[in-house]
């Protein structure tokens, strides 16, 4: 015997309409009970479940949408300035790993322009996103310091790297 089960609360009624004597047609065998009923009495409950599904997809999608420019206000000026420090950054760690093999061959450290002309580091002439690279050497140390060079805005103004390796920014 056959019977579908909707909800639960319909199940006595399904149960009632598909007992085994009258699912016997007239050649013997057992019918397919398909038993609709005119009204339900828990429609109300599945409502409930799909408005608290739906409450929770809305909640899901506002988390992801506040959330998804990784916090920055301010939309695409604020990511191109987030990549622009990336790059800085990242030509800070080099310009610091240029020095610091440079002290390891020749015990002293190279301005900016030396490691550029022996072709140690490659940088753009200009800079990267407003910013400018400078290099102070001490006996014992160096520091590199980018500083930007436009009107104050949502960039740093001065990301600087020293022999430890550790990036500052102000």
């Amino acid at each position: 015997m056959v019977c579908v089960f909707l909800t639960s609360c319909d199940a006595a009624r399904y149960r009632a309409a598909c007992s085994f004597p009258r699912n016997l047609n007239h050649y013997g065998t057992l019918a397919i009970c398909w038993y609709t009923l005119p009204h339900r009495r828990c429609d109300v409950g599945r409502s409930f479940g799909y408005l608290g599904l739906l409450i929770v997809l809305c909640v899901g999608a506002w988390f992801y949408v506040r959330h998804a420019n990784g916090g920055l206000p301010g939309g695409a000026a604020n990511i191109r300035t987030t990549v622009d420090i990336a790059g800085v950054k990242n030509d800070l760690l080099a310009i610091a790993n240029a020095e610091r093999s440079q002290f390891a061959l020749e015990g002293k450290y190279l301005p900016l322009d030396a490691l550029q002309s022996k072709g140690i580091i490659n940088l753009p002439a200009s800079g990267r996103g407003g910013y400018k690279y400078s290099v102070y050497i001490g006996e014992t140390g160096f520091r590199v310091i980018a500083s930007y060079s436009s009107a104050a805005g949502p960039a740093p103004q001065t990301i600087s790297i020293d022999e430890r390796m550790e990036i500052r920014t102000e």
